[in-house]
Order: structure tokens, then C-alpha cells, then sequence
């Protein structure tokens, strides 16, 4: 096959395998994402200079800096097929980058081709893949798989070594303006150095390489210089090894995939020891070690050793950027005529296993109902289910779905007024009088404040018609 069209073949792996969402609409987990972003709202002028100023996260509304990423969301504004073949085509650009790496690297031909193909069908990237507020995963994998190919091609001594080593910089700064855990890519670039094949002299590595921790350390200050939205999620701490642990049970057995996972049983810390185990042996081998401690930086800023703004303690997503260098293990490990028999067969599983949930993703009230289900004790997995059977017209069970929430967390101020809106519709005026009030002490929002005036207008009414009670049905926006 000619290397043109190498990449080909990965670019119909993905297609294939995420055709069944591609045409559907945002998942309910991402509803009023868009909407609430006011910078995407605001004229071309305007949204250039918000983009650029202190003031990012108060008019994004966002909890992670990804400037790059809201500037593709203006210009697909209205177009959200586009933006989702955009992102499917990185993800698959993703694997080709990763099967130029193993190749790179000294892998088999064949094992080279597996790792790239395993990690265009790893099932836990469908989420990353699936929403657009998610899509700072898959563009950040792509400038940090860039970074580290370049950087190894810089290193060879080739002419062009000044526009490799630009390219790698250049993937770098990229990153950093997608995904906040680009940040590791120098690691990344150090690991590498002891892994390579074909190393350059320590003294090229240390010249070429001084500018990446500059740009960490300059990009660190000022991302956490800005001031942030006042509604933004309080910081999540949670035991690192309970955290480790799910994480390593999920890169063995990828399943089940779910928007929101909660109540983490404490038998997990045992997997999380038996990854610290077998990393203990791996390090003994520097031909496994760029995988295996690809894994571990990638994972070491959703471990919670600084707390950051998330509602539940992991998430699919967050295995993305690991997921690229288990990948690469993998390869590592069963780079054999057996081994590829092994890697063939994970394949087969994961690829079945990833169309299963793009299917889903295309069945919005199924989903919501499946992720209410694998999280009971998640406030926001009932807000979505109790969402989903509002907007059809399910009244009475998308009241008990908000209940609840409310019970789980009662300082979710969306859930308080979503109860206010179906006590409302199902007649209970006060109650719902009484839920809108409990979410304006939690957050003042004119639209709730709207909505209390309108259900307050509403029981007037139907208390005033003599000898009848109140309706349900009244009109709230």
C-alpha cells in the first residue's frame, strides 16, 4: 500500500464505525452547551476580541481553556453535521498518527497497523468523539501525537530538521489552546528520548527541547491567571487510587460506557495496585516503557491530586489521551505472530462495542434513560433522564427523575427548577411555586424568575374560576 493511502484506511475505520451518529443530533448530555456560550453570539469583531481577552471563561461559560476548539464552534455555527465529520476525521487522524509512531518506533508492520486500528475503535472514545464541548480530547490527541512525531523526525538529522522541530513547537502550542493535558507533551518528548530506536546525542535533545517547559511555564501562568464564572462546579476531590484503579479497569474491560459514573466501589484500589505492580515490571524493560508511562502521565491530571470541576469523580473521556499509549503497549507486548492473533481479536470486540454506542447515541431518549441507569446516584444523569421525559410531554416521570436529583444534590439549581416546570404542567402550582424559589436562591436566573411569574399568574387564575381547581397546563416558557 502506498503511504498516501494509509491514512485512507483509518478515515473508513472511523466512518464506519461512527456513521450511525454522524447524522444525529447533539446528545441530551450536551443540550444548552451552545446556547449558553454567549462568545459565540457575538459578531465576528466581538468574538474575536472576547476569545483573546482575560474574560474567556466568564463569556464561554466553560470550565477548560480551549480557545482553538470555541473558535471551530463559531465557524460551524448552525452546521453541526460539519463539525461532527470534522471531529470523526481527527479521531482518525489520531490513529494514523499513532500507527506512523509504532512504526516509528520499530514495531512490526502489522502490529504497527493494529495499535493505530485499536485506538480508531477504543469504545470509551465515543463520548469524546460524540459531544461537541468534549471535542478538545480528540484535537488535543491529534497536536500532541503531532508534537511527539515531529519531534522524533527532528531528531533524525535530516535537512529539514528546522521545519520538523516547527512543526513539533508548532503541534505544542496548538495543544495547549485545545486541551488543558497537552501540558504533559514535554514528558511525552522525554520519554520518547529514552525509547527511541534510533536516539540523537543528548546535547541535540537538551537544544531542541528548551523551549517546551517555557512554553508549559508560560502557558500555566496565564491560563490560571483568568478570573472564572461564579456558576462554575466547586473542585472535585476524590481518592486518587479509587480514581487509578477505575481507570485501569476500564483499559482492560471497556465497559459499561455511560455519560455519568458515581459511587465508586472501594474494590477498585486493587486494580489500581495491580497497574502500579505491573508498571513495576515494565519499567525494567525500556521497550514497554514508553507505553505504559504514556498511560500514567496522561492519567496523572485526572487523578485529583489538584481537585478540578467535574460532577462525578471519572469520565470516558478522560481515557482519550491514555488511551493512546495503552495502545501502544499493547503493540509492544504482542508485537508476535501470536500476539497479533490476540490484538485482532480486541479489535473485533472493541469495534463491536463502539458501534453498539454509536447506535445508542443516535436514540436521544434511550440514551438518557441508559445513563439514569448506570448512575443512579448521579444528580445530573437524573436531570438529563428527567430533561428527556419532559421534553416529551412525560410529566409525572420526569417529576420523580428531578425528585431524585434534588434528593442526591440539593444545591443543583437546574434540577430545582426543571421539578418547578413538571409540578407545574401536572398542576401543583405551589409546589412548583415553592421548587422555582429553591433554584433562584441557588442561582438568579431571569428565565427561572420568569417562569415563577408566570406559574404565580397561572394559580391566580385557576384559584379565581369558582368551584374549580387548578389545571395543569399552563404556559411557562
Amino acid at each position: 500500500m502506498k503511504k498516501r493511502e494509509e491514512p485512507l484506511v483509518f478515515a473508513a475505520a472511523a466512518l464506519l464505525l461512527y456513521c450511525p451518529a454522524l447524522l444525529a443530533p447533539p446528545p441530551p448530555v450536551d443540550q444548552g452547551f451552545l446556547e449558553a456560550n454567549a462568545l459565540l453570539r457575538l459578531p465576528w469583531a466581538g468574538f474575536w476580541s472576547g476569545l483573546l481577552s482575560r474574560y474567556y471563561f466568564i463569556l464561554t461559560g466553560e470550565a477548560t481553556y480551549q480557545p482553538l476548539i470555541t473558535l471551530l464552534h463559531y465557524l460551524t455555527a448552525g452546521l453541526p453535521s460539519v463539525f461532527h465529520v470534522l471531529v470523526v476525521g481527527a479521531h482518525a487522524f489520531n490513529a494514523w498518527l499513532l500507527f506512523v509512531l509504532a512504526r516509528r518506533l520499530g514495531l512490526g508492520d502489522k502490529t504497527s497497523w493494529l495499535a493505530g486500528l485499536l485506538l480508531a475503535a477504543f469504545p470509551p472514545a465515543t463520548e469524546a468523539v460524540a459531544v461537541p464541548s468534549f471535542a478538545g480530547h480528540i484535537f488535543g490527541l491529534t497536536a500532541t501525537l503531532s508534537c511527539v512525531v515531529c519531534w522524533l523526525c527532528a531528531q533524525e538529522g535530516r535537512r529539514d530538521e528546522k521545519w520538523w522541530l516547527a512543526g513539533s513547537y508548532s503541534g505544542f502550542i496548538a495543544g495547549l489552546l485545545c486541551k488543558e493535558t497537552v501540558v504533559v507533551a514535554p514528558a511525552l518528548l522525554a520519554l520518547c528520548r529514552f525509547c527511541d530506536v534510533r536516539p540523537a546525542p543528548w546535547r541535540k535533545t537538551l537544544i531542541h527541547g528548551a523551549g517546551f517547559p517555557v512554553l508549559a511555564a508560560g502557558y500555566l501562568a496565564w491560563r490560571f491567571s483568568l478570573p472564572l464564572l461564579p456558576s462554575i462546579p466547586a473542585p472535585h476531590r476524590a481518592d486518587w487510587m479509587l480514581s487509578l484503579g477505575w481507570y485501569a479497569r476500564m483499559l482492560a474491560a471497556p465497559w459499561p460506557l455511560c455519560f455519568e459514573h458515581a459511587g465508586l466501589p472501594a474494590g477498585l484500589t486493587a486494580f489500581a495496585g495491580l497497574f502500579v505492580l505491573v508498571g513495576s515490571f515494565v519499567v525494567l524493560k525500556p521497550a514497554l516503557l514508553l507505553g505504559w508511562g504514556w498511560i500514567v502521565l496522561e492519567l496523572l491530571p485526572y487523578l485529583h491530586f489538584i481537585p478540578f470541576a467535574h460532577t462525578s469523580p471519572v469520565a470516558d473521556r478522560y481515557l482519550y489521551f491514555a488511551a493512546a499509549g495503552y495502545c501502544l503497549l499493547l503493540g509492544q507486548l504482542f508485537d508476535s505472530r501470536k500476539g497479533r492473533i490476540i490484538l485482532a481479536v480486541s479489535l473485533i470486540l472493541w469495534s463491536a462495542l463502539t458501534l453498539r454506542r454509536n447506535v445508542m447515541l443516535a436514540d436521544g431518549p434511550g440514551l438518557c434513560e441508559q445513563t439514569g441507569a448506570c448512575a443512579p446516584d448521579s444528580a445530573p444523569a437524573q436531570i438529563m433522564v428527567g430533561n428527556s421525559r419532559l421534553s416529551r410531554g412525560l410529566y409525572g416521570p420526569a417529576n420523580e427523575a428531578y425528585l431524585k436529583a434534588v434528593a442526591i444534590d440539593p444545591s443543583q439549581s437546574v434540577a430545582w427548577s426543571n421539578l418547578g416546570i413538571s409540578r407545574c404542567m401536572l398542576g401543583d402550582y405551589d409546589g412548583g411555586i415553592e421548587a422555582f424559589e429553591k433554584s433562584l436562591a441557588l442561582l438568579n436566573s431571569p428565565q427561572v424568575r420568569s417562569n415563577l411569574e408566570n406559574a404565580r399568574k397561572e394559580k391566580k387564575k385557576a384559584t379565581s374560576a369558582a368551584g374549580r381547581k387548578p389545571r395543569a397546563g399552563p404556559s411557562l416558557p
